[in-house]
């Protein structure tokens, strides 16, 4: 895979501080008589190292204090596929536990599963390490599913966001999109391959309380169409996984995948 470029990305980070210098030889910038005002002492090089640590540390804190979770959406009852794509079998794991381990390997600290009854019950022996959301209301749509994500992903400051019929995703494409989302802080940051986006994408916390309150007609893409361009992000990638869209039984063996049971 090659590397991945923001588009748009503004740096919008501030200044480093920077230390106030002490006088130099500490007697108010007078240097002793007799010392060689051209050598650097070595207290100015360890100032310098012990600087450069603190603004390592510094940074290290700030990026260890933001959260993001993974969403999968699986509450779909799969009818066109004739069975729960989220069982589907590809390279020896189902699709749910591909989507699952994505998210955690590209650096979500924990996932959510939203699923729904019935077919839900049986998907819940897959979930590995993943946390199960019950989506009450599946009829109404993905975004019905999204919700109950964000809801249970209130304390979050941003979640990835994945679809359960797209279990070729990389790892490094979720990384990707979270390295432009912590560098950015968009509240919006969605893969692009060619001139198309695709799935998945990052919402910053900033957007949930307006996908909670939306009134759901035109689903997410109507939500994301109100927000300021400038609070957006797309990050081209190399990888064709992020427009799958397996439907069917034929796009699922089109993949070398099969249905389970």
């Amino acid at each position: 895979m090659g590397p991945a470029r923001a588009s748009g990305a503004r740096a919008g980070q501030p200044g480093a501080l920077r230390a106030a210098r002490p006088p130099v030889g500490g007697h108010g910038g007078t240097l002793p008589a007799g010392a060689n005002r051209g050598r650097r002492g070595p207290g100015r090089s360890v100032r310098r190292r012990g600087l450069a640590r603190s603004r390592r540390s510094i940074g290290a804190h700030r990026e260890s204090r933001v959260r993001v979770d993974g969403i999968v959406l699986a509450a779909g009852a799969s009818t066109r596929a004739g069975g729960p794509k989220a069982l589907a079998l590809h390279e020896g794991r189902t699709f749910l536990a591909h989507a699952v381990a994505t998210l955690r390997a590209g650096g979500c600290a924990s996932v959510k599963v939203v699923l729904a009854r019935p077919h839900g019950l049986r998907l819940r022996a897959h979930l590995g390490d993943a946390i199960p959301v019950w989506n009450p209301a599946p009829e109404e749509g993905q975004l019905s599913s999204l919700r109950c994500g964000l809801a249970a992903s209130a304390t979050c400051d941003a979640v990835v966001v994945s679809l359960v019929d797209h279990p070729r995703v990389a790892p490094e494409t979720v990384a990707a999109l979270l390295r432009v989302h912590g560098a950015t802080g968009a509240w919006a940051v969605r893969p692009r391959r060619g001139a198309h986006r695709g799935h998945p994408l990052v919402l910053d916390r900033a957007l949930f309380a307006r996908i909670a309150g939306g009134a759901g007609e035109g689903g997410l893409r109507a939500i994301l169409r109100d927000v300021p361009a400038e609070r957006q992000r797309v990050v081209d990638v190399a990888d064709p996984a992020i427009h799958e869209d397996l439907d069917t039984p034929a796009d699922i063996a089109a993949i070398g995948a099969r249905l389970s049971g």
